[in-house]
């Protein structure tokens, strides 16, 4: 295990500096770390690791994953350990020195843990992406096959083309309109082929001049489309009580259903604006685009187009 020491969660996760009972985590640090394993490293990384965790080339990756493992564990704990099962029930844990925190801040703690934890998740991948030590344990996981399944993989670069404040949150939870818009909504206009071959590439770092060319107006596409339809999703709560407004009271609070609608029709237009540059550049050469040009989306545009048919009613017609 990478994380076995109560020093080790109090060095990631603060609040437990004045616990020293690891036992009370153990579980919760267990579920964590084979949740970091199955998801994020794969197994032969993360038996790299495991295996050698002070090897110097190793130990900024195990110092990352500890940061991680705490912070999801002890945000899987808070709601366990906020109270205690007696002979009578439950109660909250309290004694002569110390007062049980109030549901607020309860509240408050597990939201600013949960955002600590997704930022030092978004750092993980970014470190994994750039550090080529890991690459060939990492890159042929299932792990990161799932993880780096889309056009735009990182809330960093997200941040590029839409402001997300870089949240990892943000864009975890975008990532099933990700899905629908790689599925359903790019490939009308450059078909499913396409969008599958520049994921591949990206994935195998083998992108051809040619998609490189278009690579960023269709970045900029994805992202803008995601949002506009991600606006509905990211302002409502689904879970097992039911479907609600996700509400902020205070300084902030949601737009209304105007400015939500302003919002979609914002992010609706720039996507279109830039999905129609690089249909520019497709249909110009299509010969360098081979699977768009084979493609059904491009023959039926072929077969569409008749050409300028001369004729008396037109206001250029040549006569005989």
């Amino acid at each position: 295990m990478l994380v076995t020491t109560i020093e080790q969660v109090q060095k990631h996760f603060t609040t437990v500096v004045g616990m020293n009972d690891f036992e009370l985590f153990q579980t919760y640090l267990e579920d964590a770390e084979r949740w970091l394993k199955r998801e994020v490293l794969g197994s032969d990384l993360y038996n790299r690791i495991n295996n050698a965790p002070d090897d110097e080339t190793n130990a900024p990756l195990v110092d990352f994953c500890q940061k991680v493992i705490c912070l999801k564990g002890g945000h899987i704990a808070i709601p366990f350990l906020d109270l205690i099962m007696t002979n009578n029930g439950f109660a909250v844990a309290s004694n002569k020195n110390v007062a049980p925190a109030s549901k607020d801040r309860v509240n408050r703690l597990l939201d600013s843990v949960l955002k600590r934890y997704y930022d030092q998740l978004e750092e993980l991948f970014i470190y994994l992406e750039e550090t080529s030590a890991f690459h060939t344990e990492w890159k042929s996981s299932t792990a990161y096959l799932l993880a780096f399944d889309h056009i735009i993989n990182a809330a960093e670069e997200f941040n590029q083309y839409v402001f997300i404040d870089n949240s990892r949150l943000v864009f975890s939870k975008l990532l099933p309109t990700f899905n629908n818009i790689e599925s359903l909504g790019l490939p009308q206009f450059i078909s499913k082929a396409f969008v599958d071959e520049i994921i591949t590439q990206q994935k195998d770092e083998e992108l051809s001049p040619a998609n490189l060319l278009i690579l960023d107006n269709l970045k900029a596409a994805a992202a803008n489309y995601v949002m506009a339809k991600g606006i509905e999703p990211l302002s409502a709560v689904i879970d097992e009580k039911g479907i609600s407004r996700a509400y902020i009271i205070g300084k902030q609070s949601f737009a209304n259903e105007d400015r939500l609608l302003l919002l979609k029709n914002h992010f609706t237009k720039l996507a279109s604006d830039y999905i129609g540059e690089v249909v520019k550049v497709l249909d110009k050469t299509p010969d360098n685009y081979p699977t768009y040009r084979d493609s059904s989306v491009y023959q039926a545009k072929l077969a569409a187009y008749t050409g300028y048919q001369n004729s008396k009613d037109s206001s250029i017609f040549v006569g005989a």
